[in-house]
């Protein structure tokens, strides 16, 4: 049988939206040619694997592997698949760097069908549309003898080593835009019915420099993401969403580098996306 493998990146609010948005493709490919879906992740068997095992359930693997270190070049080397998905991210393309496979193609799935007839040996995937599957099975996750060795990120050790952890707290699946603070940084003329309903969200007008992101909150970035190097020191629980505007018609390659400090990059009109983000939490897939 053919396989899939999507790597599942975990962040402290859960599933990064891209591993999401990845999953749901590769749910699409599999049932339309026949093949597995392995979701593969790194944890310990800690209690924050759970939001990873919901999500993974939830938006189409089949199979969930928790992975020590070379968990993806292992899983690679047994099952040899015929994709592998991560996400555009530094994690993702330094995880997909460690494989045989080739370069990473970056590609922008900005809507529930892909125009991409499929996946490439190894894509790197830009989140730009909500997870459109919700499956309500649960999965047993496996895991890897030495998934003790993963070198865990620092809030899931500080998670896993909470004194008094809330048993009864959700699982997320993935995170949504989250609370105060928003900010968003935007051209200087930008048309006032748009900084109105951005007004009406709660943000404020901030930049790249000072954004929320930097300190645990959100930053809406409503034109080119400019310099990285604001965005590489953000905070682990900062967030950035790019409204990149409507998109071409015609799939493209060209996938902007700083893209991969984004969580999300949105197609479509500002004032439409705008008035998408009031339509409840993102962490829920559109009916």
């Amino acid at each position: 049988m053919a396989h899939i493998a999507v790597h599942l990146q975990r962040t402290p609010q859960g599933l990064h939206p891209a591993s999401a948005v990845a999953l749901c493709w590769a749910r699409d490919i599999g049932s339309a040619r026949g093949a597995t879906v392995t979701g593969l992740c790194i944890g310990d068997a800690g209690p924050t694997d759970q939001g990873i095992v919901t999500a993974a359930s939830r938006f189409g693997a089949d199979v969930l592997q928790f992975s020590g270190p070379n968990g993806l070049r292992n899983l690679c080397e047994r099952l040899n698949p015929v994709h592998v998905l991560v996400p555009f991210t530094p994690l993702g393309l330094a995880t997909a760097a460690e494989l045989e496979l080739g370069t990473a193609m970056p590609r922008w799935v900005d809507r529930r069908s892909p125009p991409y007839a499929t996946a490439d040996a190894v894509t790197a995937v830009v989140a730009g549309v909500k997870p459109w599957h919700r499956f309500n099975a649960e999965l047993d996750p496996e895991y890897e003898g030495d998934v003790e060795a993963a070198p865990l990120p620092a809030f899931v050790r500080s998670s896993d080593t909470d004194p008094d952890p809330d048993p009864n707290a959700p699982a997320p699946p993935v995170f949504d835009l989250g609370a105060a603070p928003l900010g968003y940084v935007a051209p200087a003329n930008l048309d006032p019915v748009i900084a109105s309903a951005l007004a009406g969200l709660g943000a404020e007008p901030t930049t790249l420099a000072d954004g929320p992101h930097l300190r645990g909150g959100t930053t809406l970035v409503l034109h080119s993401l400019g310099s990285p190097l604001a965005l590489e020191a953000r905070d682990d629980r900062g967030r950035v969403l790019v409204l990149a505007g409507p998109p071409s018609e015609e799939p493209s390659d060209q996938v902007p580098g700083a893209w991969k400090h984004a969580d999300w990059v949105m197609p479509g009109r500002w004032a439409d996306v705008i008035a998408s983000l009031r339509e409840g939490p993102w962490s829920q897939a559109p009916a």
